[in-house]
């Protein structure tokens, strides 16, 4: 196995996602309001999965020892890109971040920017993918070696055993009465 079908692999519930986040978008602009519920399961799966477990693992590990291989010019523009794209994507994720505290301060149009967070990322999804995958993925593994993708799996799980412990590491200290110690 290459370790970029992990990455494919996420890829694909992203993806489910998205088409989750069409549907929802269609409807708040509909009904022009906020779907409250569907927007914070959305920032949490988008955040931790899509950002901290996926993108982390294209960036820090993917890309960083893809950084000092021998890329031919042109994909080392593509990781450029890419690494740009995942910006973009945060932006969106942030303007329904704000789009949804608005909404909880009582603003009646808050549906907007958070539709527009959710077209922004439906828009950028899936044509970042195809390029990670048809562009970038095949050039980055032909210049690993067997032992730097088996390398670079046991790297990808060994990410998504940290995130899972500091995940909930996090959800602990957010119910600590403040003042209290962190241990």
């Amino acid at each position: 196995m290459q370790p970029v079908e992990l990455l494919m692999a996420e890829h694909r519930l992203i993806l489910k996602m998205i088409g989750q986040m069409r549907g929802q978008s269609e409807r708040m602009e509909l009904l022009q309001s906020v779907n409250a519920a569907f927007v914070d399961a959305a920032l949490d799966f988008l955040r931790n999965y899509a950002d901290r477990c996926h993108h982390a693992k294209e960036e820090s590990i993917l890309f960083h020892l893809a950084a000092k291989k021998p890329l031919p010019g042109p994909m080392r523009r593509v990781m450029d890109e890419l690494t740009e794209e995942h910006a973009r994507l945060r932006a969106h994720v942030g303007e329904l971040a704000a789009g949804r505290q608005d909404n909880r301060q009582g603003d009646p149009d808050a549906w907007r920017k958070v539709v527009a967070g959710l077209r922004g990322l439906i828009a950028l999804c899936p044509a970042h993918f195809r390029k990670e995958e048809e562009q970038f993925f095949p050039a980055a593994m032909e210049t690993l070696s067997p032992p730097e993708q088996q390398d670079l799996i046991e790297r990808f799980h060994e990410a998504d055993r940290r995130l899972i412990h500091e995940h909930y590491a996090l959800l602990v200290c957010e119910w600590r009465p403040a003042g209290a110690p962190t241990k």
